[in-house]
């Protein structure tokens, strides 16, 4: 009874799950964690000690060592990744057509840089071992993208003229770790050295296409989730952008045709008493011209004009750039969770594991934490910031399952951190920006804001000034007709 509520719980309520990355060469055809010599796939703790072969950061060897997680991981940006990834936002000074004075405005390098470090964060603020440090000055002069002496994680565009990651449909980034450099005898966040995998160098490359105009990243998460929400209406959405621009449209050519007959083919009747007709401009066809404008319905015109201009400005330059761009964001959070030692609980769903009992770190699961997990293959899974699309995904924090196999796979016999009573999730930083609203401020209210402006300028002055023509043209004639009745 018990074993089918708890069945029917997973079900209703999503399972969380997390997977491990092995780098060992399978000789199975079986999914599963094997030990690579003999092919033996992992069932239980009986079979074989999971840590032999899943990758892990480490401790020093030596007490007061620099190395690996005792003065936390270091990295390094390469000298192109601004210069390559800028381009690539539809924030940035490219996209906006903007002059450079603005940049800061709404897109810089230390924003994509603070990003990077936020999610990295991410990570570090839910462990006590776990943190990174910048050491980007001491690879100024490095030009290799594969590896900076200083740094134990490199962080790059992909390679110009290389083997590059975009022939690899939605790729948006990979994480590849040095196997040559492995520790076979890592020690553990819990202090114990075991037989496995250390980790000691590792590079994180984030695509940044030099030919591919249809590849696009955005760093405005927040912004953009309202629009992800649509997705379920998103032809419905198309839609009606088409239908307020097409109306809108025949308004403006109404507006316009109104205004070529007006001009070339009114004949207005002469002033009364008079043979001729009052000219407010000199012709007949400019009078007719400030005429019309002076009488066009100013909230008509300027509504249609606010559509012709928002409906293909918001659809191209907002709309899409969140729908078909990469959230840069949790794209880096996601690899931060590579370059840990963490896969895709979606993709690899047969490898999914779940710490036993209440998955409560302690003095008893700390020394062989992997001895306390089992696997758990299911396909119905909630959420993780593992899951392997970045399309469309604004997680950028943990979930509890992350948390449970961070807590594992880098134990510490006390103070492991726990999610928060209140939500059930663990800690998170979220960064908030107005990039997305700046933009939409930018290149769709100022537009119309501009022209309206002109408009409702012009009809003024139109206004103004057929008014002191006429009144002028009237004092003459009266004058005239004044003159003409003298005996």
């Amino acid at each position: 009874m018990r074993a089918c509520l708890g069945l029917l719980a997973a079900v209703l309520n999503g399972v969380h799950c997390w997977v491990l990355y092995s780098p060992v060469d399978k000789q199975s055809s079986e999914p599963g964690y094997e030990t690579g010599r003999d092919g033996r796939v992992w069932v239980s703790p009986a079979t074989f000690n999971l840590q032999r072969v899943s990758l892990r950061w480490g401790l020093p060897q030596y007490l007061y060592g620099n190395a690996g997680l005792n003065s936390g991981i270091t990295f390094a940006f390469h000298p192109d990744f601004c210069d390559r990834l800028l381009p690539l936002f539809p924030e940035s000074a490219d996209h906006l057509k903007r002059s450079s004075v603005l940049e800061d405005q709404f897109l810089s390098c230390v924003d994509l840089q603070d990003t990077v470090k936020r999610a990295m964060d991410t990570w570090a603020i839910n462990h006590l071992k776990i943190y990174f440090r910048d050491v980007t000055e001491q690879c100024l002069d490095s030009t290799s993208y594969d590896r900076c002496p200083a740094a134990e994680l490199l962080i790059a565009p992909d390679k110009p003229g290389g083997e590059s990651i975009t022939k690899a449909g939605d790729l948006a980034a990979f994480v590849t770790h040095d196997l040559a450099t492995l520790d076979q005898k890592p020690t553990t966040t819990a202090g114990f050295e075991i037989d496995g995998l250390g980790v000691r160098h590792a590079k994180m490359t984030i695509r940044a296409p030099l030919d591919d105009d249809d590849f696009c990243w955005y760093l405005d998460t927040t912004f953009c989730y309202g629009f992800h929400r649509w997705e379920d209406a998103i032809t419905a959405l198309r839609a009606s952008f088409l239908i307020l621009f097409m109306i809108a449209l025949v308004i403006l050519i109404a507006v316009f045709a109104c205004g070529i007959r007006a001009v070339f083919f009114r004949r207005a009747p002469p002033r009364k008493g008079s043979q001729s007709r009052v000219l407010a401009c000199g012709s007949e066809r400019l009078t007719n011209l400030l005429e019309y404008l002076s009488d066009v319905p100013t909230i008509t015109l300027l509504l249609a004009v606010f559509l012709v201009i928002f409906c293909p400005v918001f659809y191209y330059r907002i709309f899409l750039p969140c729908w078909d761009c990469y959230d840069f964001e949790a794209t880096v959070a996601h690899e931060i969770g590579h370059v840990l030692g963490f896969h895709h609980p979606d993709t690899e769903w047969a490898l999914n594991l779940k710490a036993n009992g209440d998955g409560i770190m302690n003095f008893t699961t700390c020394r062989e934490s992997l001895n306390h997990v089992h696997l758990d293959p299911t396909r119905q899974l909630e959420d993780s910031i593992m899951f392997s699309l970045t399309k469309r995904r604004d997680r950028t924090c943990l979930t509890a399952d992350d948390l449970e196999g961070l807590n594992f796979l880098y134990p510490v016999c006390e103070g492991a951190m726990r999610p928060k009573v209140a939500t059930g999730e663990p800690l998170c930083i979220k960064g908030k920006r107005s990039g997305g609203w700046l933009r939409l401020i930018y290149v769709v209210f100022m537009p119309w804001f501009i022209v309206s402006c002109i408009a409702i300028i012009a009809q003024i002055g139109v206004r103004w000034h057929i008014k002191r023509r006429l009144r002028t043209m009237e004092m003459r004639m009266d004058s005239f007709d004044t003159v003409s009745v003298q005996p």
